[in-house]
């Protein structure tokens, strides 16, 4: 992808399609609240939900927007990732990437190298993309979303916590 930015001297364009809305600011606490973007400037959302008992159901996602001089948010760069994960083992058994928006011919490679994390646990995410995903069978963005996933097992602790303690209150 940067042969040709290199080759030509021109920078990628920061468009895509307009953004939709993913912050719902009320007050069911799911984001925390954020300015709008002033003109010319980007921002990366990312979300992780773990929910589930002995196997946890893990929705994942992060976008790269941009806004442009006249107000416009559009999106850069966007991936969805589902799995479910062994909460015993942290091991994960199945992983779906959906790419929404890829600004590279190259991004649509990556989407089926991430199926090497399958049968490895959340604890060696960091490591294995670290270490084996380089190339057009990666992506840096996709990447940093999976190396996020590594947050599970913290997560999955936490709502541990939280069920057990709303079994005691009843």
């Amino acid at each position: 992808m940067m042969t040709g930015v290199v080759r030509d001297g021109v920078p990628p364009r920061l468009s895509g399609p307009k953004a939709p809305e993913l912050v719902r600011h009320s007050s069911s606490g799911a984001w925390h609240f954020m300015e709008a973007l002033p003109m010319r400037s980007m921002r990366r959302l990312r979300r992780i939900d773990v929910s589930g008992e002995d196997e946890l159901l893990v929705d994942a996602m992060f976008r790269d927007s941009y806004v442009d001089a006249s107000g416009l948010e559009t999106v850069v760069h966007e991936y969805h990732v589902d799995l479910r994960v062994r909460a015993d083992s942290l091991e994960i058994e199945k992983l779906e990437v959906t790419p929404h928006v890829l600004p590279w011919t190259e991004c649509p490679g990556a989407i089926a190298g991430a199926q090497r994390l399958v049968g490895r646990t959340v604890r060696e995410i960091d490591a294995a993309v670290g270490g084996e995903f380089h190339g057009i069978s990666s992506c840096t963005h996709l990447n940093d979303l999976l190396r996020s996933i590594a947050d599970v097992e913290q997560l999955s602790r936490h709502l541990k916590t939280i069920e057990t303690s709303e079994r005691e209150c009843h």
